[in-house]
């Protein structure tokens, strides 16, 4: 078992970019993004129940049990955000744009978790937002839709990044990210609208690409949680946006996004050498 936590979060890092990749190419081609949320949260639900008996540790409690709620409905909001996100914006706008959880995971694990930055991470911070107003301009925030659900994507993402790390000191990796799973696997199918007709309609020609993004998902969290269990979250956090950076070179050759190129590399630019302040 690797027990480093900087391989952990690059793992978690590659893991991210390829299923970034995968979610953006399969929304692009106007398939159902709740319908796909649900299923890979379902099979993500269902792998970490099956886990379980083999890496099981639970602190009972008030406190454990407020938390494991609390990181389920935080991933609720947060998946339904998130593909709405990748359903309206360039993956290498949103990519960077989401990575605005470099200024608010250091700041709130501050608040809540008694984690302190140095200087040079609020010049990490401050790089880091010059990135990402260099990539969308003010203009583009308040004109996209995309953007919006990516501002709050971030903001719940934050919060729930924070749980986790409460929560891996409570709970096995496969408990949490079971607890983590649960509401939105069981709870999106009643919300949706005509959930039924449209599971029947999107399953079959999304399925295959929903396992294998699966698969890239449960590789990010079991190690990104794995690694909150070794090192502090502001660490683990701004290693992980620096490795999804990738995801600005895959969005602008994979998927062709090429208006603005220049600028989305120097937003990359400044915004991972802002995460490097930041580690």
């Amino acid at each position: 078992m690797v027990n480093n936590w900087l391989v952990l979060t690059a793992i978690a890092g590659i893991s991210s970019v390829l299923f970034n990749t995968m979610n953006r190419g399969t929304l692009k081609q106007g398939h159902d993004s709740t319908v796909y949320a649900w299923l890979f949260e379902l099979i993500r639900f269902v792998f970490f129940i099956l886990l379980i008996p083999f890496d099981h540790f639970l602190l009972c409690g008030t406190r454990t049990t407020i938390i494991l709620i609390s990181v389920g409905f935080t991933e609720l909001l947060g998946t339904y955000l998130y593909m709405k996100m990748h359903a309206h914006t360039e993956l290498s706008v949103s990519s960077i744009f989401s990575r605005l959880r470099v200024l608010l995971v250091p700041a709130f694990a501050f608040l809540f978790l008694g984690e302190r930055l140095t200087f040079l991470q609020y010049v990490g911070i401050v790089a880091i937002f010059s990135g990402c107003l260099t990539v969308v301009g003010m203009k583009h925030i308040r004109g996209t839709k995309g953007i919006w659900y990516a501002l709050g994507f971030v903001l719940i993402n934050t919060i729930s990044n924070i749980l986790l790390k409460s929560a891996s000191s409570v709970a096995s990796i496969s408990i949490v990210t079971a607890a983590f799973s649960f509401p939105a696997a069981v709870l999106i199918p009643l919300l949706m609208k005509s959930s039924l007709a449209r599971i029947r309609f999107t399953t079959g020609p999304i399925l295959k690409s929903t396992l294998l993004a699966s698969i890239f998902n449960i590789i990010t969290m079991y190690t990104i949680v794995k690694a909150y269990t070794l090192a502090s979250v502001g660490q683990v956090n701004s290693v992980f946006q620096g490795i999804t950076a990738l995801a600005v070179v895959v969005g602008i050759i994979i998927f062709n996004e090429r208006d603005h190129k220049l600028l989305k590399v120097m937003g990359a630019i400044l915004t991972t050498v802002g995460i490097i302040l930041l580690v």
